[in-house]
């Protein structure tokens, strides 16, 4: 019973300060774009980078389609594959929609921290 709450346990931690960090992050990275800030940053956020890597790559506007494919793939083998890519967005919590938007959108705060940090850690 727990196993099916757990999705949503996840969801929960996904705040939207979390998600505006993440936003930030991706926002920086869109302007100045670094392989290397992706990675580094996944080993304290994990799979959410992967996730989050393999959603820009899909999107028509972030750009760096290539070197984010590359980055989600060595974050979350398989993750290319959408039932892999739908089951680990699910497991992350991580509202693609918001996260879009934010990205595209960044508040006054997320535009000045630096590309490879955000406003606020994950």
């Amino acid at each position: 019973m727990t196993a099916g709450l757990e999705p949503l346990a996840r969801q929960r931690l996904m705040s939207h300060l979390t998600l505006d960090a993440l936003a930030a992050f991706c926002a920086g990275q869109r302007a100045a774009f670094d392989p290397v800030a992706w990675l580094r940053r996944s080993d304290a956020d994990g799979k959410v980078i992967g996730v989050t890597a393999q959603y820009l790559a899909m999107t028509s506007w972030y750009g760096h389609h290539t070197e984010l494919q590359s980055i989600a793939e060595t974050i979350c083998p398989g993750i290319s594959n959408l039932a892999v890519f739908n089951a680990e967005t699910r497991l992350s919590g991580l509202d693609l929609g918001r996260l879009s938007v934010r990205a595209r959108h960044p508040s006054p705060v997320a535009q000045r921290a630096p590309a490879g940090h955000a406003a606020a850690s994950v």
